[in-house]
């Protein structure tokens, strides 16, 4: 397919587009537009947040959900936005919007599954995590349905990605998720029947480029990086990482190694940092040099939860709950706290406190000013995988039944 062609695609008027757009509410600096949040980060500005709670106190709202869930919730221009799936098949999807301040539901849309519903039993066809401008939400499910709806919930365009690419075929399930730039949305697709990473405009839903990739079942979501006045994205496999020009999809440079086909590197000022077996740091390559590994640790392990770089510091959570802190700039270790496993969801962070959620929904907060560091064990009663999100002083926590906001005050749905 030629960059710019789509054959599945259900288009709105060109002008109508225009309007929508132009109708949008703008990013706000608050906004959770993706996974993980600003930049991909994990790392939020906001002060204030809230260290305990439970499941009836500081839950400023709690609204219900109609199906499963591993994607995380993102927040742009003042709304939540969140996917599920449901049906005996999870061949029902959904894109629901709700008022950040009250949890009111605004709109809910659903589309049938055209791609294959078999996953894991421990995943679902909701998946990956949408993504949001303000003006509109892009949501990619695990079938590899994609549908981008302005704030009002009217569909803007529609893709099925495996009518367009009929290889396509992970039984595991997909995961990773779309990323923007600009007015790019990337994503890397790969399998080992097919893979590739494509870049889709967000006006239209056409293909700008599309760059083949060794074939191969992988998980992480890509990550943005500049260093200088250079952007890169870069596509982590379980054979290392690939960096790509933005614009155009030409391959700029690749470090192959055995890495984490689950875990996404992070980036921290001009440097990577990759999860495998041993998390690396790695120097992205410059003019004609190539990429530079600055050093490899065993002692920080992360494997399905994603690492976190904050203030010349790296934090990474193994799955068993070893939380572990890092000087950035050598590797060593600087200290460790064991916290109660297992961890699906990455951890983030705000105000100057780690938010680590595991599978059964308890989340430890990890305060890095205090001397006894975790200061809570907050439990909400339902497994939770997703990773959470933060935006105008609360946290946001979606397990298969409900979407949670933690902050100050309550509110309930309507209020």
């Amino acid at each position: 397919m030629s960059p710019g062609s789509v054959k599945s695609t259900c288009r709105l008027p060109s002008g109508l587009i225009l309007a929508l757009f132009l109708a949008g509410v703008p990013a706000a600096a608050a906004d959770w537009p993706g996974w993980r949040g600003p930049g991909g980060s994990g790392v939020s500005d906001e002060k204030g947040l809230p260290s305990r709670w439970s499941e009836s106190e500081n839950v400023r709202w709690k609204a219900e959900l109609p199906g499963r869930g591993l994607s995380s919730p993102v927040i742009a221009g003042g709304k939540v936005y969140v996917t599920a799936s449901s049906g005996v098949k999870q061949d029902r999807l959904h894109v629901l919007s709700f008022d950040a301040v009250t949890g009111r539901k605004l709109w809910e849309r659903q589309l049938w599954a055209t791609g294959d519903t078999q996953c894991h039993p421990k995943t679902s066809m909701a998946a990956p995590t949408p993504a949001s401008d303000g003006a509109r939400v892009y949501a990619l499910f695990a079938t590899c349905d994609f549908a981008a709806y302005d704030a009002a919930g009217r569909l803007a365009w529609y893709r099925s990605l495996t009518r367009d690419y009929p290889d396509l075929s992970n039984q595991v399930g997909m995961a990773a998720s779309p990323v923007l730039w600009e007015d790019l949305l990337v994503i890397a697709l790969d399998t080992d029947s097919a893979a590739f990473v494509v870049a889709v405009d967000t006006a239209t839903g056409a293909n700008r480029w599309k760059t083949e990739r060794p074939r191969g079942i992988n998980w992480t979501t890509p990550v943005f990086f500049r260093r200088g006045s250079r952007a890169e994205v870069v596509v982590q496999s379980g054979r290392g990482l690939t960096a790509y020009e933005p614009r155009t999809g030409e391959v700029r440079w690749v470090h192959e190694a055995g890495l984490d086909p689950i875990a996404s590197p992070v980036a921290g000022g001009e440097v990577l940092f990759a999860p495998g077996g041993n998390i690396s740091a790695i120097l992205p390559a410059a003019g004609d040099e190539g990429p530079r590994v600055l050093w490899t640790s065993p002692r920080i392990k992360a494997s399905t939860a994603s690492p976190l770089h904050y203030e010349s510091r790296l934090y990474a959570i193994a799955s068993a709950g070893i939380l572990a802190c890092a000087d950035a700039a050598t590797g060593e270790v600087l200290w460790q706290e064991r916290l109660q496993g297992p961890f699906s969801a990455s951890p983030v962070l705000g105000d100057g406190k780690l938010y680590c959620v595991n599978e059964e929904g308890v989340t430890a907060v990890v305060d890095l000013r205090a001397e006894n560091r975790v200061v809570a064990k907050n439990p909400l009663g339902e497994e939770i995988l997703a990773s959470p999100a933060i935006s105008g002083g609360s946290i946001f926590f979606r397990s298969d039944r409900h979407l949670h906001a933690i902050g100050g005050g309550s509110a309930q749905p309507g209020e």
